[in-house]
């Protein structure tokens, strides 16, 4: 196995565990209207904005997430993609479990 279809494949595995916790830490209406595709779009798009935003961009190391910022970034990307709008409160649900899951990884 080459280093980057290891890499790949711990990838994957890293996310099966979030959206694992994503499942876990959902109601479970949430857990009914959301698939395990729209979860990893999710968790793909929120990995874009750190990226993206600058937001690991400081002179202090603090890092600032936020949150509503993620949550309408998430949207408009998921949007512009074409796939069918989800819940705000959703949204915002998983950003915050995304940085809860962060910090305890």
């Amino acid at each position: 196995m080459t280093a980057l279809e290891e890499e790949l494949r711990q990838d994957e595995q890293d996310d099966a565990k979030e959206k694992a916790y994503f499942r876990a830490n959902l109601t479970k209406e949430q857990n009914a209207r959301l698939t395990d595709d729209d979860l990893q779009l999710i968790l793909d798009a929120i990995i874009e904005y750190y990226a993206t935003s600058g937001i690991f961009d400081n002179d202090d190391g603090d890092i600032y997430v936020d949150v509503e910022k993620t949550a309408e970034f998430v949207a408009q990307k998921v949007s512009d993609e074409g796939h069918i709008p989800f819940a705000g409160d959703d949204l915002m649900k998983i950003v915050m479990l995304e940085l809860d899951y962060s910090t305890i990884v």
